[in-house]
């Protein structure tokens, strides 16, 4: 599960409330979280290895008792097995989560209905194996991933960790 601490005064933070894992959620094993604030309420957006799926939590109407809103799990063509790591972008309005993991991939989810996340793309790794080159996708053991704007475009930036470097790659913009 997760907690919500208060550090507003960092020599003082105050514990105020948790989520765990039920059969109808999607938080056994959490990995990683990023934040996102949409229509003024702030969500936790949580990776969950061992549910290979995400949850959405909302943490701002009631810090003390956080609530799961939605969730997305992986299925066949889904690039979320052992999701690990998770960024938040918002692009032309609409709010993504950015999701790497043990798929050797990266999937991109629209979660700008909290309560119904559409899983909106996906790259995979190509073939090889252990070690890339400039022509090759370079997505072995995804482990994190950030999201930047250069020049207008959203790119994510993606560690791998079994290719011994980074995927640099244009989202949207």
């Amino acid at each position: 599960g997760i907690s919500v601490i208060d550090i507003s005064t960092p020599s003082s933070m105050i514990y105020k409330g948790h989520i765990t894992n039920t059969t109808d959620r999607e938080l056994k094993g959490p990995v990683s979280v990023a934040i996102a604030t949409i229509s003024g309420t702030t969500y936790a957006v949580v990776t969950a290895g061992g549910d290979d799926g995400i949850a959405i939590i909302d943490i701002s109407t009631d810090p003390t008792s956080p609530s799961n809103v939605g969730e997305i799990v992986d299925s066949g063509g889904r690039e979320l097995d052992g999701p690990n790591g998770v960024a938040v972008a918002t692009i032309d309005g609409k709010t993504y989560a950015v999701v790497v993991g043990q798929d050797d991939g990266i999937a991109i989810i629209d979660i700008s209905t909290p309560s119904s996340p559409v899983y909106a793309g996906e790259m995979e790794d190509d073939s090889n194996k252990n070690g890339c080159t400039t022509v090759q996708v370079c997505l072995d053991g995804a482990k994190g991933v950030v999201i930047t704007t250069i020049d207008g475009d959203t790119y994510a930036v993606v560690t791998a960790y079994d290719d011994d470097g980074i995927e640099i790659i244009r989202v949207m913009g």
